[in-house]
């Protein structure tokens, strides 16, 4: 059952006048010293002589003034940071995490969690908008999605997410000084898949491990192969459940 309108009022009335008269019966004793507490006549005759003077609406009059200036500034100002931001993709990137706490990211094909059968290329399938408090990042920049196919990687976590078939997978393409541990993305013959990258190469290889429940073979490259890693894995963001 909803509460009323009207019973709410007059109860924050009730709480207003229950103040005036704690403030009156203060005066009235001396309860608090005036200095910190004046009597509310003394203030309300102090107020009453001082909206007779000219002083007064002067004052009034020169607040409201810069009151209305400083909003027509700002009107001004803001139309044309927005027009400006909705004509640069830069601008977009830069300034909307700081406004709204949310961005869009690219979302780059899929890439399989499992063989490296999908194609690479850059398959561009829209954008995937999401709060910049999922990645922790406060710009997009270097940033792109991709979506796991497969369950090899269904025991690996990002920031205490698993990577399980049908998520998002969002990636840094800047950072590519992965160390071994670390969860990537890597282009081999122009096919993608992720994979725990082992640096192993002391014994002349490197290793992308599948990190699951179920038995995949890892993939063994030799340093100077012709593959990329693309970037890290730096999140995860589930698809719903």
């Amino acid at each position: 059952m909803k509460d009323s309108p009207t019973g709410a009022r007059f109860i924050q009335l009730g709480f207003l006048a229950v103040g005036l008269i704690a403030w009156y019966l203060a005066g009235r004793f001396s309860a608090v010293p005036p200095l910190f507490l004046p009597p509310i006549d003394a203030v309300w005759s102090s107020l009453n002589g001082l909206v007779r003077t000219e002083e007064f609406w002067s004052a009034i009059g020169v607040t409201l003034s810069t009151i209305a200036k400083a909003y027509s500034i700002a009107v001004v100002l803001g139309v044309l940071a927005g027009y400006l931001v909705t004509r640069s993709r830069f601008l977009t990137d830069v300034i909307e995490p700081l406004i709204s706490g949310l961005f869009s990211i690219p979302i780059i094909g899929t890439a399989n969690c499992g063989p490296a059968t999908l194609f690479a290329e850059q398959n561009f399938q829209g954008f995937l908008r999401l709060s910049s408090k999922l990645i922790g990042r406060t710009k997009p920049t270097g940033l792109y999605a991709v979506k796991a196919d497969g369950a090899s990687m269904n025991r690996a976590e990002i920031k205490g997410r698993k990577i399980e078939d049908g998520d998002f997978i969002v990636i840094d393409n800047q950072d590519r000084s992965v160390i071994s541990g670390d969860v990537v993305l890597a282009v081999i013959d122009d096919r993608a898949t992720i994979k725990r990258f082992i640096d192993d190469r002391a014994n002349g290889q490197i290793v992308l491990m599948a990190d699951s429940s179920f038995d995949y073979a890892p993939i063994y490259l030799h340093p100077e192969d012709d593959f990329i890693i693309s970037g890290k894995a730096i999140a995860v963001i589930k698809k719903p459940s």
